[in-house]
């Protein structure tokens, strides 16, 4: 082997020495499951942790996760990896995941489906087995690609800083490194690795970011630009460690009561801070609450900095994840629950609703009542249309996000589904016989300035499901009694 091959992977185990180094990955004596999908990164990363695991000490095991997507291919993957635990001497653990049947079942895309699986596995034995890190295969190139979906979907700076290196157990000692040094390392070593051809399927997102979007903006604008990426998303994630050491201090200046499950907000505090700083402490606080913010995106920050808004008085807000907000006089009160049953009442009243794919949302209503809404695929299990009663579907993308559930207003028109034209609720109402007292009591369902719904009496001709839909919204509506 040339000495010029001999340096250059030797310059490969001095960086990934240093990333281990520098974000404290690793202490002596740890105990470390490693991650094994059978790609060249994950088979890199246990070749290079069992060389460093007698220097460090280091306990290792190897764990797998069949997603059960490719047949026989994903069997010959778990076969593989267990073959190269057994080599090494390593404890396998390994289970098989319906991830096709996951994703139905939870409204995921196939990509999150997996990755939810396949970290709640890797937890799981990290857990019961007493590992004290679970290293990951990431690298660079994966880093940069991270950095541009998150730039795609309007993430704010936290979404932008990329993959962390450490977060909790979890470790990626490989993140500094490019695909190219992998390949280098592997086949320097002669390693031995299988492909995974779904990895070229441009019916994936991450996939045509990948195969397209990078090379063209190396080949148009920078031929570094991967490692541009990288390091921008390296440089935010470590403004946003600074920044989040000032987040935390404003946090305890506007928070001024705290409640198991439940946080009180000085809204005029945060009326007061430019919109990045409010942004930002709502964000933290949301995290104190929570424990976790994966699925609270930044369009429900600024849906609960709305709230604090001197005219949003009496206002609800509900959000995924079980997430209620409300503005209680001077006070923004987020909480997991309510903390007392609705009363029935006439006065008006009005909720703003996030829907959010994946995480089916009950809206608990003024007065008794329930709304439940979730996002589904077209498919032969879809909701038939819906014209009235307790459920209507609707065409997601077609929308105005957040929708208002309210009752009734004075001067309030529908555009009924299957009719021309609009008409008033109040002569719809007379039409079905529904007494004066129930009126308000009844929840309506706006988009932008539009009623799409007026639950159990009639649906709108606003935004219906047809053959080009590709989010369904399902709502459907519990009147009181059946809630008790």
């Amino acid at each position: 082997m040339a000495a010029k091959s001999i340096s250059h992977v030797e310059r490969i185990r001095a960086k990934v020495e240093r990333t281990i180094g520098a974000d404290s990955m690793l202490e002596p004596g740890h105990r470390v499951l490693v991650a094994v999908s059978a790609g060249p990164d994950s088979v890199v990363l246990l070749h290079m942790l069992l060389e460093a695991a007698p220097a460090m000490d280091l306990e290792l095991a190897v764990a797998h996760l069949n997603h059960c997507l490719r047949g026989s291919q994903s069997d010959a993957d778990e076969d593989f990896v267990r073959r190269l635990a057994a080599d090494a001497g390593l404890k396998f653990y390994c289970r098989k995941q319906n991830v096709a049947g996951l994703k139905k079942i939870s409204g995921l895309s196939l990509e999150a489906a997996g990755r939810q699986a396949r970290y709640a596995f890797l937890e799981e034995v990290a857990e019961k087995n007493g590992f004290d890190r679970i290293a990951l295969g990431h690298q660079a190139d994966d880093n940069a690609e991270q950095l541009l979906l998150h730039l795609l979907r309007g993430s704010g700076p936290a979404g932008l800083a990329g993959i962390p290196p450490v977060r909790g157990r979890l470790i990626r000692p490989l993140i500094d490194l490019t695909r190219s040094e992998i390949m280098t390392w592997a086949e320097f070593h002669g390693l031995e690795y299988r492909r995974d051809a779904s990895n070229d399927d441009l019916r994936f997102t991450r996939n045509r970011v990948r195969h397209r979007l990078l090379p063209m903006l190396e080949k148009e604008f920078n031929p570094n630009a991967r490692a541009v990426l990288h390091r921008t998303a390296r440089l935010l994630r470590q403004e946003q460690q600074w920044l989040g050491a000032l987040d935390a201090r404003w946090a305890e200046k506007v928070a001024v009561a705290r409640r198991p499950g439940a946080i009180d907000i000085e809204a005029a505090a945060l009326n007061c801070m430019p919109p990045a700083q409010a942004r930002r402490v709502l964000r933290h606080l949301a995290g104190e609450l929570m424990g976790y913010l994966r699925g609270f995106t930044s369009v429900h920050i600024e849906a609960l900095l709305a709230l604090c808004a001197p005219d949003k008085e009496g206002r609800q807000l509900h959000l995924p994840l079980g997430i209620r907000a409300r503005r209680d006089g001077p006070l923004l009160r987020i909480s997991f629950r309510q903390d007392e049953p609705a009363k029935p009442t006439a006065e008006p009243w009005s909720l703003a609703v996030m829907p959010e794919a994946g995480r089916p949302l009950q809206v608990d209503l003024p007065g008794g009542g329930r709304l439940e809404i979730r996002i589904m695929a077209p498919g032969p299990e879809t909701f038939r249309q819906v014209t009235g009663h307790h459920e209507a579907c609707f065409d997601m993308d077609r929308l105005v996000m957040p929708l208002t559930v309210r009752n009734f207003r004075k001067g309030d028109r529908i555009r009924p589904f299957g009719l021309d034209g609009s008409q008033k609720l109040k002569k719809l109402f007379i039409d079905r016989k529904i007494p004066r007292r129930q009126r308000s009591g009844i929840p309506l369902v706006v988009s932008g300035d539009r009623i799409i719904w007026a639950a159990g009496i009639r649906r709108a001709a606003h935004a219906p499901v047809t053959g080009n839909t590709r989010r369904i919204l399902h709502l459907r509506y519990r009147e009181p009694a059946a809630c008790k």
